[in-house]
């Protein structure tokens, strides 16, 4: 694992379970799905936020960090929004044509605690399995989760290991940035994602998460 002075990298819906996560070593992105049909110009990057209950206190720290992205890389980039908790919901496809505003109105009503569809349940690995199954075979990625990192389901974990290892060795120049992670968390995820992806991924707790986001919207 290679450290920076602000960032520590490491390796880094919708079945559970080992099942799922051996049938996964077919590979990211089969062709056959929907998604794979459609050739963008521009490079895709999906944003993923945790609307779980461990990230209320969060949420108002999660849609400026989803913005501050947004406006980044809205000229340059395709972006999907998504909100996960136990699966994961896209919110948004092409939300590149979104203004700022209407993005926090997009979001707002999917990951509010008020909202009746969160869920206490977070399994990450399902949500990075969902982004997989809609990328084109041979296409590189970027996805950045905004998560506290909590795995709530054991079984998740080698279902998040292999829909990783799979995302990064799809296409050279995938990547993967956790945002918001909580510093009791990163000892799991580095646990669970594979060290040989060290350089195409990123842990970044809040206190991290400024430089995090400039390197993943650096061009």
């Amino acid at each position: 694992m290679r450290n920076t002075p602000s960032i520590t990298t490491t390796t880094l819906g919708i079945a559970i379970g080992s099942a799922l996560a051996a049938n996964f070593l077919t590979g990211c992105g089969n062709a056959g799905h929907a998604s794979g049909s459609r050739t963008s110009p521009k490079p895709t990057v999906h944003v993923l936020i945790d609307r779980s209950h461990s990230t209320d206190a969060a949420r108002s720290r999660q849609l400026g960090a989803a913005k501050a992205i947004h406006l980044k890389l809205a000229s340059s980039a395709d972006i999907h929004l998504w909100a996960y908790d136990s699966t994961a919901v896209e919110v948004v496809a092409a939300g590149s044509a979104l203004t700022s505003k209407q993005l926090v109105v997009a979001l707002g009503g999917e990951i509010s605690p008020k909202s009746a569809a969160v869920r206490t349940i977070t399994r990450p690995g399902a949500a990075l399995t969902a982004i997989c199954d809609k990328t084109k075979s041979g296409e590189a990625v970027q996805v950045i989760l905004i998560t506290d990192g909590d795995i709530d389901d054991a079984a998740d974990r080698p279902v998040l290991k292999t829909a990783a290892e799979n995302l990064i060795s799809a296409a050279p120049g995938s990547r993967i940035s956790v945002i918001g992670i909580d510093p009791n968390n990163r000892k799991v995820w580095e646990d669970t994602l594979t060290p040989a992806a060290a350089d195409a991924t990123t842990l970044a707790t809040w206190a991290e998460a400024n430089n995090a986001i400039n390197r993943a919207t650096k061009s």
